[in-house]
């Protein structure tokens, strides 16, 4: 059983303009439809995102000079990463991220969330 997936989806949109949409995190809901439910800001660059799987602290670590967004997410006892990154693709922009499957996460979580999240990304 795989331990991370990358889901890839063409945007036709500049990649600059795709880059400072995904950085938001008010903006998740619209473009991870089945997995950010609702999100809202904490404090000291922290939101709280409520998911399928319950609610889910994280920070946004954005660097613009090479358009990647990593979403760390706050676990027991670890943090747990998903990185994107936006690249340049003709006339729009390619867009991917990395799920990695987290320990006591079942069989039927990780293979709903792997197929799920091409799915649920709208561009």
């Amino acid at each position: 059983m795989p331990t991370s997936y990358t889901a890839t989806v063409f945007i036709e949109a500049a990649p600059d303009r795709v880059f400072e949409y995904v950085r938001v995190p008010e903006n998740r809901p619209a473009w991870a439809l089945n997995f950010a439910l609702s999100t809202r800001e904490l404090s000291d660059g922290r939101y709280v995102m409520r998911t399928p799987f319950g609610e889910m602290v994280y920070r946004v670590e954005a660097e613009p000079r090479c358009r990647t967004v990593d979403f760390v997410f706050e676990t027991p006892g670890e943090e747990n990463l998903l990185p994107t990154r936006v690249v340049p693709h003709g006339p729009g922009a390619v867009f991917t991220f990395t799920i990695h499957r987290v320990p006591g996460m079942s069989d039927a979580e990780w293979e709903g969330g792997e197929g799920g999240s091409t799915r649920s990304l709208r561009s």
